[in-house]
């Protein structure tokens, strides 16, 4: 029995979306450090996969995404549209 190696959350994604990926990561780490809560629990890596194709711009289209429900959106929805509208992407 062979070991696959352990895939990259972010290897199938473009290389615009994995710089956004890698940034929403350090945003859900911190997120979870000041809630004290393990980072899957904010959002897991197939949300952040989505959020970094789809890169929404409003809370509504950030709240259509699949693992998004209403009390993350309104939680977490306006920073994370933050970092997707910071001019550094």
């Amino acid at each position: 029995m062979l070991n696959k190696p352990k895939q990259d959350a972010s290897d199938d994604l473009s290389p615009e979306a994995r710089v956004v990926f890698d940034r929403l990561r350090t945003l859900r780490r911190d997120i979870a450090r000041e809630h004290e809560v393990p980072p899957y629990i904010v959002f897991d890596d197939k949300t952040l996969r989505q959020i970094a194709v789809h890169r929404p711009r409003t809370l509504a289209a950030f709240g259509d995404l699949r693992g998004i429900g209403p009390v993350k959106t309104e939680r977490f929805g306006a920073r994370f549209i933050a970092a997707l509208t910071d001019d550094q992407l």
